[in-house]
């Protein structure tokens, strides 16, 4: 049964979800799907198994599909099917019921550019690898990675802590070059659709993880060099998720699980209907450029994104595991990805484990406006920011050897290693952005405790010698006055 529908595509996430059954069980389970289409072409589906819909029940099925804003079926109608059918001569009686499309709208400026994508189109049982758009990471003996459903699916048989990845290919075999060090950044997102083990502690251990390492061959957690993580864990019995930012910087004599920047937890049954879209991002901010995030679909309901703190890499906090200060050099055109699971043994017990994904996404990242003058990245250009520059006015931070990431931070808005004029132009031509509360001439008798107008009068007596012997009050006069100079040429 096909419903064309009176609703078009629009940016966003759309879920087909219905109640399957059957009256005297299936025979040709895989002619049973619930489809997303446009026109006659099949954009998404899911297979219904025999075995998950026993005869005289009802079992929830969904679908997912996510279109960008740049998709080619935005403003075309959308269509729906319920496909049941048989190839061999037993009489077949297949039912649905509660019938249910539901539509996430993306943010505004939630969808940039799409850079790579993939939904696990292709025969059930064949291996990842023979999709255009993957290659295999790591495969060790006794794992797999094949197409089912139109979902990928990762299965170890629990003979030891047995991993196993794919990577984002350009063509077949050549890695995906992606660029994470912009204003924007990336953004990679996945589903982990369902989930299968008995291992009661780590049902689900799945990761993605980006980094320099293009030929990859072992885990995560192994490979030399620097890389983040983002690792979720699922403890059934709790149905406990905990999803980790690990920050990792292996040398070639030391393996480590890295540091765990961030966690965020929440709850899900994952074998039983519930998914997990996870997101790791990251962007060139100024030092704070990397976080994690999910969202969770219960009920036939997508929820809001819940997001980390942004965190810097080369925090010295991340000990041995933090990055170099150059590391955005090293990374710029030159990071690649991976996502990877994992099963265990934990020396006398086997635990196999099945772990299925879906919508893969590397996007360019939601577009944040940046404030220039914002020096502690809170989202706002006030006396905050005002007593950074002032403090740090005259610096030489190139000369005296500061890390470049810092340089923002210090009051360096225009990225040439000084604290200067420069500097204080375009923080006084952005000063109040992001509140309403910031009244410069408040602010400044708080913060160097004198009047504006008569810092001003002292600011037009600067001789060359811009920092030897101003003081913080002759600063601030001079930015008043750079202030005043911005607002009469708006």
């Amino acid at each position: 049964m096909k419903q064309v529908l009176k609703a078009t595509y629009q940016p966003g996430t759309y879920t087909f979800t219905a109640a399957v059954g059957t009256a005297n069980g299936f025979v040709a389970a895989e002619n049973n799907r619930l489809v997303i289409m446009q026109g006659t072409t099949w954009l998404s589906w899911v297979a219904i198994p025999q075995a998950e819909v026993p005869m005289g029940s009802f079992a929830d099925k969904s679908v997912t599909f996510v279109v960008p804003d740049d998709s080619p079926y935005i403003g075309s109608p959308i269509t729906i099917m319920l496909f049941a059918s048989t190839t061999s001569q037993q009489a077949q009686v297949t039912c649905f019921d509660h019938i249910r499309l539901d539509f996430t709208a993306a943010e505004v400026g939630d969808f940039g550019s799409v850079l790579f994508e993939s939904n696990f189109t292709g025969l059930t049982g064949e291996d990842i690898a023979l999709l255009p758009e993957w290659s295999t990471g790591v495969a060790m003996t006794g794992t797999t990675r094949t197409i089912d459903a139109n979902k990928g699916k990762f299965y170890g048989n629990g003979g030891g802590w047995y991993y196993s990845s794919i990577r984002a290919d350009a063509s077949e075999n050549a890695a995906f070059n992606f660029n994470p060090i912009t204003t924007t950044g990336n953004r990679f997102e996945h589903t982990v659709v369902a989930a299968e083990s008995t291992d009661p502690q780590y049902a689900a251990r799945h990761r993605s993880w980006i980094g320099p390492q293009w030929n990859a061959a072992a885990s995560a957690f192994n490979v030399i060099g620097e890389r983040l993580c983002c690792e979720m864990r699922w403890a059934p019995e709790t149905n406990e998720v905990t999803i980790f930012l690990r920050v990792i910087n292996s040398t070639a004599t030391t393996t480590t699980t890295g540091i765990a920047a961030q966690t965020l937890t929440t709850t899900a049954d994952l074998d039983d209907g519930d998914q997990i879209r996870l997101a790791l991002q990251v962007r060139d901010n100024g030092g704070n450029d990397v976080r994690i995030a999910y969202k969770k679909y219960s009920s036939h309901h997508w929820s809001d994104w819940t997001n980390s703190a942004w965190v810097n890499p080369t925090s010295s906090s991340y000990d041995t595991n933090a990055f170099a200060s150059d590391w955005k050099t090293r990374w710029s055109n030159n990071t690649f990805y991976y996502i990877e699971t994992t099963c265990r043994n934990d020396g006398s017990t086997r635990y196999p484990s099945t772990t299925w994904i879906d919508d893969v996404v590397v996007m360019g990242a939601p577009k944040e406006e940046i404030f220039h003058g914002d020096a502690n990245n809170d989202g706002k250009v006030d006396v905050g920011d005002l007593g950074i520059l002032a403090a740090n006015y005259g610096r030489d931070l190139q000369a005296q050897g500061v890390d470049s990431s810092l340089w923002w931070s210090l009051g360096d808005f225009n990225d040439d290693g000084k604290v200067d004029v420069g500097d204080l132009g375009i923080l006084a031509a952005n000063y109040g952005r992001g509140t309403s509360g910031a009244d410069f001439n408040t602010d400044y008798a708080n913060v160097f405790g004198t009047t504006a107008d008569d810092a001003s009068e002292d600011a037009e007596n600067i001789d060359s010698s811009l920092c030897n012997s101003m003081g913080l009050p002759l600063i601030a006069g001079l930015l008043l006055a750079v202030l005043i100079l911005a607002k009469l040429e708006e």
